[in-house]
């Protein structure tokens, strides 16, 4: 650790405490110039004084520093952003939650929707051919044109499922980094 980094890490450790730290700093700069003067290495001078986070602790309870509490907002204010939170952003969330499971609801009935028609198209192309009064032609452009609209549907379907899961996705990741803002600005 050279001089720079171990009176920076110091400081560092002293902020945590009420007092005339730059006085302080300037002491234990001067300090170590003149260990550094005698010779001495930086590990040498760090053994002998110990390490940044040991030796603020030493001057604090040397010089009786008190410790710099963290504070927070009050709690009646933390109380009137609660209430404030259920009333007014209470009804928006639950709202958002609303439309997000009335989407997944829509995106299954989509998908039960395009299955059912994949198996009804193939059932009836399938179906046709056992029917007598049908000639052949009929039966040929008939299992063509369902087959090929079922599955036009079945692709349209999943498209449009995907579609929906991205939209789902979008939301939901936009709703998380809301939740994570807010409950940074309320813990600071």
């Amino acid at each position: 650790m050279t001089r720079a980094e171990y009176l920076s890490r110091l400081r560092t450790n002293l902020e945590q405490y009420y007092g005339n730290i730059s006085e302080i700093m300037m002491n234990y700069e001067t300090i170590i110039d003149e260990m550094l003067g005698e010779g001495l290495s930086m590990s040498e001078i760090i053994t002998r004084l110990g390490s940044p986070a040991v030796l603020a602790e030493e001057i604090a309870e040397e010089f009786n520093l008190e410790y710099k509490k963290k504070v927070g907002l009050p709690l009646w204010a933390k109380t009137v952003l609660i209430v404030f939170g259920v009333i007014f952003i209470g009804p928006i969330l639950g709202g958002l939650v609303g439309v997000f499971f009335g989407i997944i609801g829509a995106l299954i009935g989509l998908i039960v929707a395009s299955i059912a028609l994949v198996f009804s198209g193939l059932y009836m192309s399938i179906g046709i051919w056992f029917d007598p009064g049908v000639t052949i032609i009929f039966k040929l452009i008939f299992a063509v044109t369902s087959i090929a609209g079922t599955v036009s549907l079945a692709i349209i379907f999943y498209y449009m499922s995907y579609g929906i899961v991205f939209f789902i996705k979008f939301v939901w990741q936009q709703l998380v980094k809301a939740a994570k803002s807010i409950k940074v600005s309320l813990q600071s």
